[in-house]
Protein backbone atom coordinates (compact mmCIF):
# COMPACT_ATOMS: atom_id res chain seq x y z
CA UNK A 1 0.00 0.00 0.00
CA UNK A 2 1.24 3.38 -0.84
CA UNK A 3 0.81 6.45 1.33
CA UNK A 4 1.31 9.74 0.17
CA UNK A 5 2.82 12.29 1.42
CA UNK A 6 1.60 15.64 1.82
CA UNK A 7 4.46 16.99 3.95
CA UNK A 8 6.63 20.28 2.72
CA UNK A 9 3.97 21.49 0.42
CA UNK A 10 4.46 24.92 -0.86
CA UNK A 11 8.21 24.75 -0.87
CA UNK A 12 10.10 28.55 -1.55
CA UNK A 13 7.16 30.72 -2.41
CA UNK A 14 5.38 29.11 1.33
CA UNK A 15 8.70 30.45 2.93
CA UNK A 16 8.63 33.61 1.33
CA UNK A 17 5.11 34.59 1.96
CA UNK A 18 5.80 33.40 5.45
CA UNK A 19 8.34 35.69 6.35
CA UNK A 20 6.82 38.73 4.14
CA UNK A 21 3.91 37.97 6.86
CA UNK A 22 6.02 38.02 9.86
CA UNK A 23 7.63 41.54 8.60
CA UNK A 24 3.85 42.88 8.11
CA UNK A 25 2.90 42.27 11.94
CA UNK A 26 6.19 43.07 13.58
CA UNK A 27 5.76 46.15 11.28
CA UNK A 28 2.36 46.76 12.84
CA UNK A 29 3.68 46.27 16.37
CA UNK A 30 5.94 48.87 15.86
CA UNK A 31 9.09 46.73 15.76
CA UNK A 32 11.57 48.27 13.63
CA UNK A 33 14.25 45.80 12.44
CA UNK A 34 16.96 48.27 11.59
CA UNK A 35 17.28 49.38 15.09
CA UNK A 36 17.02 45.74 16.86
CA UNK A 37 19.69 44.72 13.98
CA UNK A 38 21.74 47.84 14.76
CA UNK A 39 21.74 47.47 18.44
CA UNK A 40 25.13 47.04 20.04
CA UNK A 41 23.82 44.06 22.28
CA UNK A 42 22.37 42.13 19.00
CA UNK A 43 25.17 42.93 17.28
CA UNK A 44 27.48 41.47 19.96
CA UNK A 45 25.42 38.43 19.97
CA UNK A 46 25.22 38.29 16.36
CA UNK A 47 29.18 38.57 16.19
CA UNK A 48 28.99 35.78 19.14
CA UNK A 49 27.08 32.77 17.34
CA UNK A 50 29.44 33.59 14.35
CA UNK A 51 32.42 33.09 16.33
CA UNK A 52 30.61 29.56 17.19
CA UNK A 53 29.68 29.09 13.85
CA UNK A 54 33.84 29.24 12.63
CA UNK A 55 34.93 27.14 15.55
CA UNK A 56 32.30 24.81 15.18
CA UNK A 57 33.47 24.49 11.70
CA UNK A 58 37.13 24.45 12.21
CA UNK A 59 37.75 22.44 15.54
CA UNK A 60 34.83 19.83 14.85
CA UNK A 61 33.46 19.31 11.26
CA UNK A 62 36.29 20.59 8.92
CA UNK A 63 38.19 16.96 9.25
CA UNK A 64 35.51 14.82 9.02
CA UNK A 65 33.90 17.06 6.03
CA UNK A 66 37.21 16.52 3.77
CA UNK A 67 38.07 13.13 4.72
CA UNK A 68 34.62 12.31 3.15
CA UNK A 69 34.94 15.01 0.67
CA UNK A 70 38.52 13.53 -0.51
CA UNK A 71 37.90 9.52 0.22
CA UNK A 72 33.83 9.11 -0.70
CA UNK A 73 32.01 12.63 -2.47
CA UNK A 74 35.24 12.90 -5.41
CA UNK A 75 36.21 9.20 -5.76
CA UNK A 76 32.69 7.36 -6.11
CA UNK A 77 30.50 10.17 -7.26
CA UNK A 78 31.93 13.25 -8.70
CA UNK A 79 34.29 11.90 -10.05
CA UNK A 80 32.67 8.69 -11.92
CA UNK A 81 30.23 11.68 -12.87
CA UNK A 82 32.32 13.63 -15.07
CA UNK A 83 33.80 10.66 -16.29
CA UNK A 84 29.88 9.68 -17.97
CA UNK A 85 29.36 13.00 -19.28
CA UNK A 86 32.74 13.21 -20.81
CA UNK A 87 31.56 9.48 -22.40
CA UNK A 88 28.43 10.66 -23.24
CA UNK A 89 29.39 14.07 -25.07
CA UNK A 90 31.39 12.12 -27.07
CA UNK A 91 28.65 9.87 -27.96
CA UNK A 92 29.70 6.52 -26.39
CA UNK A 93 27.17 4.42 -23.66
CA UNK A 94 26.82 5.74 -20.17
CA UNK A 95 28.03 2.88 -18.89
CA UNK A 96 30.55 0.75 -20.75
CA UNK A 97 29.79 -2.36 -22.25
CA UNK A 98 32.48 -4.43 -20.30
CA UNK A 99 31.82 -2.92 -17.10
CA UNK A 100 27.99 -3.74 -17.17
CA UNK A 101 26.59 -5.85 -15.06
CA UNK A 102 25.58 -9.00 -17.12
CA UNK A 103 22.65 -11.52 -16.87
CA UNK A 104 23.49 -14.66 -16.45
CA UNK A 105 22.88 -17.55 -19.29
CA UNK A 106 20.58 -20.40 -19.07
Amino acid sequence: MLKKSNTRRGGILKTVLIIVAILIILGYFGFNLRTIVASPTVHDNLVYVWELIKTGWNDYLKAPFNYLWNNFWMPYIWNPFIDTLIRMQGGGPAVPIDTAPQLPVR
